[in-house]
C-alpha cells in the first residue's frame, strides 16, 4: 500500500517516555561553576567586593544554561502563532520553567539594566544566587538525559484495541522523529487534512501477511491492520505540544 498521513490521533495515544543518563554530565556544570565563583567573591570584605563581577559570574549562570537547553531542543527553530518574545517567556511557553520562576530571572535581569547592582547588598546577592541555584536543579533532567524512545498506546477511552502501538525514535530533534509499529489502517490516507501528520520514507505491511507468517505471535492481526516504518514530520504547532508532553514526563 502506499499512504502520505496518518491520523494525528495518534498523538493523544497514552505516552510512555524511556531515557537514560548522559555519562558525560561535566560539560553541562559551567553554570554551577559561574555560581561558585560568585559565592567566592561574597567572601570579600565590602571594601573589596565587586558587585558587577559578582552579578555578571550570576548572570553568565543563567543565559548559559539557557542557550544550553536552547540548543539541546532546537528552539531557535520553533515557530508557532503565539509564541512570545523574550527568552525565558519561550521557556515558560514549552514548560522548561515555571511562571514564578521566569518572573524571578526578569527581576534579576532588570537589576543591571537598571544600574542598580551597586546596590545590592550581600545578602540580596545571596538570594540571587539562591534563586539561580533553584534554575539550574529545576532544568537539570532536561540537560542530563537522553530520551531513547516513545511508546504510544491507544487510551481505554479511545475505543482502540490494545494491539496497536508506535515506538518513536527521536534521533537529533523534535525535528526528526522515526517511528514503527501497529496501527489500524484506516489511521492512513493519501490525502491531507487539517487532522493528519505528514509521512516521510514510510513503509507498510500487511497484517495478514504477519497472521500468516507468525500466527504465534501475530494471530490477532488482519488485512485491516498494518504494520509501518516511518518518519514523522511535525509542523511547529504540533513540534510544540509533542516538546510540551516530553517535558511533562521527564
Amino acid at each position: 500500500m502506499e499512504a502520505h498521513y496518518i491520523s494525528a490521533e495518534i498523538l493523544d495515544w497514552n505516552f510512555s517516555l524511556y531515557k537514560t543518563k548522559l555519562r558525560k554530565k561535566h560539560k553541562f556544570n559551567q553554570p554551577y561553576e559561574l555560581l561558585e565563583h560568585a559565592e567566592t567573591l561574597l567572601q570579600f570584605d565590602d571594601a573589596n567586593f565587586d558587585h558587577v563581577k559578582c552579578f555578571d559570574k550570576i548572570q553568565s549562570a543563567i543565559q548559559q544554561r539557557a542557550d544550553m537547553i536552547y540548543k539541546k531542543y532546537f528552539i531557535e527553530a520553533l515557530h508557532y502563532d503565539g509564541k512570545p518574545d523574550g527568552y525565558f517567556n519561550v521557556l515558560q511557553d514549552c514548560g522548561f520553567i515555571k511562571p514564578r520562576m521566569n518572573e524571578k530571572l526578569a527581576q534579576l535581569i532588570s537589576q543591571k539594566e537598571q544600574h542598580n547592582v551597586s546596590l545590592l547588598s550581600k545578602e540580596q546577592y545571596g538570594e540571587l544566587l539562591e534563586t539561580v541555584w533553584y534554575f539550574l536543579k529545576s532544568t537539570d533532567g532536561f540537560l542530563y538525559h537522553k530520551i531513547d524512545n516513545i511508546i504510544l498506546r491507544p487510551n481505554a477511552s479511545q475505543n482502540i484495541s490494545d494491539k496497536y502501538w508506535l515506538e518513536l525514535e527521536i534521533k537529533h530533534s523534535i525535528q526528526d522523529i522515526s517511528f514503527r509499529g501497529w496501527v489500524p489502517k484506516n489511521f492512513l490516507s493519501n490525502e491531507s487534512t487539517e487532522n493528519s501528520l505528514n509521512l516521510s520514507r514510510a513503509t507498510f505491511e500487511s497484517g495478514d501477511k504477519w497472521s500468516k507468517a507468525d500466527p504465534g505471535g501475530h494471530k490477532n492481526k488482519t488485512k485491516d491492520d498494518v504494520l509501518i516504518y516511518a518518519h514523522l514530520l511535525l509542523n511547529d504547532e504540533r513540534r510544540k505540544a509533542f516538546l510540551q508532553k516530553c517535558i511533562k514526563h521527564q
